[in-house]
């Protein structure tokens, strides 16, 4: 097992960044992804310095109100989340903790055969077509 790319070196850091500073947020960021020898599932540390002060149950609302009603997010809070828990579906499990006032560190975790590309094609057809959300893709999987 080994991070990969960690900090600002990982391709989707300016794509988070962006994100970031679209919601009028100046947080800093650190991305990591980890690489284990499976066949599939990835886990990725994010840890950010905020400009404010926030607990965790106000990161909760937030993120609540950002995915509310999105099936494929799933928000577990203080839990680590375990790739072995979403295997087989395209949800992401995503959990957090805050420290030091502002200081924040989210933790996700996605099977990228059927979250990656694959995936994020189907799910882009049923929006673009119409379709129901989550057509041919599993929110939930065989653990």
């Amino acid at each position: 097992m080994n991070a990969y790319l960690p900090g600002k070196g990982h391709r989707h850091v300016t794509e988070i960044e962006k994100e970031l500073h679209t919601a009028d947020s100046n947080a800093d960021i650190l991305f990591t992804p980890h690489i284990i020898p499976v066949k599939q599932g990835m886990i990725a540390t994010t840890a950010l310095t905020l400009q404010n002060s926030v607990t965790d149950a106000e990161i909760g609302k937030i993120l609540a109100d950002q995915y509310a009603g999105n099936p494929f997010v799933n928000l577990i809070g203080d839990r680590m989340p375990e790739s072995a828990q979403v295997q087989g579906t395209n949800r992401i499990d995503i959990g957090w903790k805050t420290f030091e006032g502002n200081r924040l560190m989210l933790f996700s975790a996605i099977d990228n055969l059927v979250k990656g590309a694959s995936g994020q094609a189907i799910h882009n057809m049923n929006v673009r077509f119409g379709l129901e959300e989550t057509a041919g893709l599993p929110v939930t999987g065989a653990v």
